[in-house]
């Protein structure tokens, strides 16, 4: 007896024991725990000349700089170009790197890129490296919940592609140019220009149709996108003497590092502003102040173009049967219930209506621009802006109208040969569980106008459009086809009681 009592209590000693050798490297470790950021990212256009893909020398210093214990986890493409400061504000990424002039709508305090401003890039970087402004960015940067790591600009987006020369301002008048950045936009337009907003994919097409005159890019960017090969001269204007290029952190997440950490993370940014992405501008042949030509490779094969560089219903059937059954169905319903549903009907009606019409002033928007651009000369800088805005306006609004007269989606291959009662149920959880999504829905589109309206977030076009409109109409829709989805579960309930079907 005694004998198995001593085993048994070296046992468990043993076992203590090894439990406690286990526990030391934990606790060893505690301070050294390894943190992982999520680092979103997104070049657009310009991934050939992106300072972090496919060579991520900021997320391997940051990492060795810190021993390992802090890691960037890059996410690629996780938000649209233009939303990746705003993820990092709402702490949906940690850290973000966004190219400053296509937020400049919305913090044009950040746009240091002033026409014909910096002599060159190195003087820019001078100017990141005061003092003075690194206390003003500090300010900023922290009164919007973030903290700027580096600005790791470009070489100037000085070159006009264009069919001919842009020797003088007068050749600007009426000249049909995409843009990129607001300052730029602002500029072009005040020397007679027609500033234009335009997608990558469409610029070689736009050209060749002679639907813009020019194209606004850098020099590297423009020989590698392939713009040799349907233009025919570059002039070099310093609308935009710089393109810069923000990394920021989520202020909260900094906070939260520790002291040594917060050093690191500041000292491995500090480079970054001596850092210039971008290719090597083009070779140039000739004398200095002559229209000369630029020679690059384009799409294999080398182009010479001509440089002048300037001196500084089908538901109808639907719509009769799911009229006939709910008014049917309506016969069991309280009656304020009926008068809630028939409200928001109304109102679903009314903005469909409203979406339908948007359809062709849309249509005469497009029309009076390819009038005035093709026949004028002179074509509406508002159009294509407008008509996504009106475009976003009818889908959303459209939302519950939709609904009603059954045009969604469905898929009815294994419902419709369900038996009545249990197709009653299927129907009802169908809606119950679209119901749960559609309030997450209204939930994210809530918060998007909400931080719209504390951000004053604006387009960076001239128009500077205030974004909480076009998304308010996607709140507006969630919701009133959330109020809709309320009206039918309460319908599909109250036949389940009566003993009746549903509709589909």
């Amino acid at each position: 007896m005694k004998r198995r009592r001593w085993w048994s209590t070296l046992g468990s000693l043993a076992v203590v024991l090894a439990f406690a050798l286990l526990c030391l490297p934990a606790t060893g470790d505690a301070g050294q725990q390894k943190i992982t950021w999520t680092f979103a990212t997104n070049p657009g256009p310009a991934a050939n000349s992106w300072s972090f893909y496919p060579y991520p020398r900021f997320q391997k210093l940051l990492e060795k700089n810190s021993g390992g214990r802090l890691v960037l986890d890059t996410k690629m493409g996780l938000f649209p170009v233009n939303e990746v400061v705003h993820a990092v504000i709402a702490g949906r990424a940690d850290i973000g790197w966004e190219r400053i002039p296509w937020v400049a709508g919305t913090f044009p305090q950040w746009d240091y890129a002033l026409p014909f401003f910096w002599d060159s890039v190195y003087e820019y970087e001078a100017f990141l490296n005061d003092p003075r402004l690194i206390e003003i960015e500090r300010k900023t940067y922290g009164e919007k919940g973030l903290v700027k790591i580096a600005d790791i600009p470009s070489e100037a987006l000085d070159g006009i592609w264009a069919k001919k020369a842009v020797a003088t301002v007068a050749d600007f008048k009426g000249f049909k140019v995409r843009t990129s950045g607001l300052v730029t936009t602002m500029a072009m337009q005040l020397l007679g220009a027609s500033p234009l907003t335009i997608p990558t994919a469409e610029i070689m097409e736009a050209l060749s149709r002679g639907t813009v005159d020019a194209i606004q890019t850098s020099r590297g960017w423009a020989l590698g996108f392939g713009l040799a090969d349907v233009c025919t001269n570059v002039s070099f204007w310093k609308f935009q003497s710089v393109f810069g290029g923000m990394l920021v952190v989520n202020k909260a997440k900094f906070d939260a590092l520790p002291a040594d950490l917060k050093k690191i993370v500041i000292d491995t940014g500090a480079p970054g502003h001596r850092q210039v992405a971008g290719d090597r501008g083009p070779e140039r042949e000739g004398d200095p102040g002559d229209c000369r030509r630029v020679r690059g490779r384009s799409q294999g094969a080398v182009e010479e173009v001509r440089l002048l560089e300037i001196p500084h219903t089908e538901t109808f059937g639907c719509q009769s049967a799911a009229i006939d059954d709910e008014a049917d169905s309506r016969t069991s319903e309280p009656r304020p219930m009926k008068r809630l549903v028939s409200l928001i009907e109304k109102i679903a009606y009314l903005c469909g209506y409203l979406s339908g019409w948007l359809v062709p002033l849309m249509m005469m928007l497009v029309v009076v621009d390819v009038f005035m651009r093709y026949v004028m000369h002179r074509p509406l800088m508002v159009a294509d802006e407008l008509s996504a805005y009106m475009l976003v306006a009818l889908s959303f609004l459209g939302f519950a109208y939709t609904w009603r007269q059954g045009g969604h989606v469905r898929v009815e291959v294994v419902v419709n040969y369900l038996p009545p009662r249990l197709y009653a149920w299927v129907r009802l959880i169908g809606l119950l569980l679209t119901f749960i999504f559609m309030m997450e829905m209204d939930r994210v589109a809530l918060k998007m106008i909400v931080y719209a309206l504390q951000m004053k977030m604006r387009s960076s076009t001239w128009m500077m459009f205030p974004l909480f409109w076009p998304q308010l109409t996607i709140f507006v829709g969630f919701v009133l086809l959330t109020l809709m989805l309320v009206g039918d579960i309460v319908q599909a309930g109250a036949k389940l009681r009566a003993g009746k079907t549903a509709e589909a």
